[in-house]
C-alpha cells in the first residue's frame, strides 16, 4: 500500500490539537471563575445593603421611640449641634438621649452605622416639624458606600 497525502492518518492526535484543546479547557476555566467570583461580591453587596437597611430603620425607630417620649429632646441636644453635617448624631437607647460619634467610626467600620442630622425645623416656636437626614456608611475592603434618606417627624401631640 503506498502512502497517500490525502489519506486520513487516525493515528491519535496531533500536539497542535491537544495544545487547541487545552487553550479551550482554560478559557472555559477562567470564565468560570471570573462568573463565582463576580456573584460572591454581588452576594456581599446585597447582604451588605440589607444590614444597612436594617441599621438605618433601627435607628428612624430609635428616633420615634425618643419622639414619643419628649419631642424636644430631637431639637434641643446640648451639647450637640444636629444641625450641622459634621456631628454624627445617634440616639443612646439606655437613656434615651441624644449622643454622638466620632467621625473616625466611619473610615473603620466593617458593619453599616447609621447616623442622623436635623437638616430643618419648623411649625413654630416650639417647633413641631423636624426634618431629620439619616445616613448609613458601611465599608466593604478599600470600598465606602452610604445612603441617605429623609423623613419629617411631627409632633403628634400638638393639635
Amino acid at each position: 500500500m503506498t502512502n497517500n497525502v490525502f489519506t486520513k492518518n487516525n493515528s491519535g492526535l496531533t500536539l497542535v490539537e491537544t495544545l487547541i484543546t487545552l487553550g479551550f479547557a482554560m478559557l472555559l476555566i477562567l470564565a468560570l471563575i471570573s462568573l463565582t467570583s463576580f456573584n460572591v461580591r454581588n452576594s456581599l453587596l446585597v447582604t451588605e445593603n440589607q444590614d444597612a437597611i436594617n441599621s438605618a430603620n433601627k435607628l428612624l425607630d430609635d428616633i420615634k421611640d425618643i419622639r414619643d417620649i419628649s419631642f424636644s429632646i430631637l431639637y434641643t441636644t446640648p451639647p450637640y449641634d444636629c444641625t450641622q453635617p459634621t456631628t454624627l448624631c445617634v440616639i443612646n437607647t439606655v437613656n434615651k438621649t441624644v449622643a454622638t460619634i466620632p467621625p473616625s467610626v466611619l473610615t473603620t467600620t466593617t458593619v453599616p452605622v447609621s447616623y442622623f442630622n436635623t437638616v430643618s425645623v419648623s411649625g413654630g416656636n416650639p417647633p413641631t416639624e423636624l426634618n431629620i437626614r439619616i445616613i448609613t456608611v458601611w465599608n466593604i475592603g478599600s470600598s465606602r458606600f452610604s445612603s441617605a434618606f429623609n423623613t419629617i417627624f411631627t409632633d403628634w401631640r400638638v393639635n
